[in-house]
């Protein structure tokens, strides 16, 4: 079926970029496609990686530090933005 597409994507028959707003082919399960794929395709942005900011405890000054793939290497600091280790004490009543 022919809609606009909502997002921004990549056609999955000529690779180029689809802009949000351009009229594509979908159906469900497979991937969008140009109704008709342009000669010369502009290329799909490539994606970012997300970057990782360190955070600070407000309590203990514990900073969250992560491995390579992104995950964090000992207490974790929450939204409330203090650690884990902080959190328990104050929940604990120490």
């Amino acid at each position: 079926m022919t809609i606009t597409a909502k997002y921004p994507s990549k056609c999955a028959a000529c690779g180029g970029a689809v802009a949000a707003g351009e009229r594509i082919e979908w159906s469900k399960g497979s991937p969008a496609r140009h109704t008709e794929c342009p000669d010369s395709p502009s290329p799909a942005p490539a994606q970012q990686k997300r970057a990782y900011r360190p955070t600070t405890c407000t309590m203990c000054g514990h900073v969250e530090r992560h491995d390579r793939r992104g995950y964090p290497i000992g207490d974790r600091v929450l939204r409330s933005g203090e650690c884990q280790s902080c959190y328990e004490e104050r929940k604990m009543g120490y």
